[in-house]
């Protein structure tokens, strides 16, 4: 078991330091499955969505499994969307990242959550099955 602690903690530790050097690029587009403009069930385009506006909704959005969830966190989760809002995105820790990445998944649909986690971590595109080699 002491083997497998070491092995989390020095996975943990690496990726740690591989996002804290990363900067994430909060005006990324989301785009259609073919990688065009998104557009409505007729066809028509729609207005682009940016990683700000997908990071920003699902912080500031009520789940309803989080009915309890303390006026600390939500707090927390306004002053992160309110950093990703204005722009002052430098100090985001692995913490902050993570809880980014569940919410978008639990407010979004897979083409939204696929491309906004490869946007967040693109250490992700390594096990894309889709990527061309």
């Amino acid at each position: 078991m002491n083997k497998m602690k070491a092995i989390i903690l020095g996975s943990l530790l690496t990726l740690a330091t591989f996002h804290t050097a990363l900067a994430v690029d909060f005006s990324q587009k989301i785009k259609a499955i073919d990688g065009g403009s998104l557009t409505d069930g007729e066809g028509k385009k729609q207005p682009d969505i940016t990683l700000k506006t997908i990071a920003t909704s699902s912080l500031l959005a009520a789940f309803p499994d989080e009915a309890s969830l303390s006026g600390e966190d939500k707090f927390k989760r306004w002053q992160l969307a309110s950093k990703i809002q204005s722009d002052k995105t430098d100090d985001l820790s692995i913490d902050d990242l993570a809880l980014i990445k569940k919410l978008v998944a639990k407010f979004y649909t897979p083409l939204v959550v696929g491309q906004a986690w490869l946007m967040l971590d693109p250490s992700l595109k390594t096990s894309d099955p889709s990527a061309k080699k």
